[in-house]
């Protein structure tokens, strides 16, 4: 299942302790792979929960679909590699049991590498937070131009 409905899920089956440390877990396992589609100089301009499948058996991974967002561009903008952030962030704004120490939790061990500045994140979680903003603005003016002129979301 994609790992949108998997953390709603497994946030309504597991005890309070458990749901943390699986999360930690998942956490560490995301930053891997977004990084190392990064470090090889992979754009993604879908990424989202919805585009990550989780697999459990027999050991816990994740997997990449829809994969035409894809793009090798080489060495990476700084824009390049701010949007999938900002992307998976949006798409996991409404999942029950994740909260912002977790989404700062996840910037922390993104940015945390030999040499880098450990305070790295710490700017970029203010323009992750305004571009999410400005993201989520342009989805609603979307959603209410669609209604208006095809009656639908």
């Amino acid at each position: 299942m994609d790992l949108e409905v998997y953390l709603r899920r497994r946030h309504a089956e597991l005890a309070p302790k458990t749901w943390i440390r699986h999360k930690r877990g998942l956490c560490e396992l995301l930053v891997h792979h977004v990084r190392r589609l990064q470090a090889r100089g992979f754009a993604h301009r879908d990424c989202k929960a919805q585009n990550i499948l989780v697999v459990t058996q027999p050991q816990l991974k994740l997997l990449w679909i829809d994969m035409d967002g894809l793009q090798r561009v080489g060495r990476l903008s700084r824009s390049q590699q701010l949007m999938p952030l900002v992307r998976l962030h949006v798409s996991l704004l409404d999942v029950p049991g994740l909260t912002r120490t977790d989404r700062l939790r996840f910037l922390k061990s993104y940015f945390a590498r030999f040499g880098s500045d450990p305070n790295a994140w710490r700017t970029t979680w203010r323009e992750l937070s305004q571009a999410a903003e400005a993201k989520m603005q342009a989805k609603a003016a979307r959603r209410a131009w669609k209604l208006k002129h095809y009656g639908r979301e």
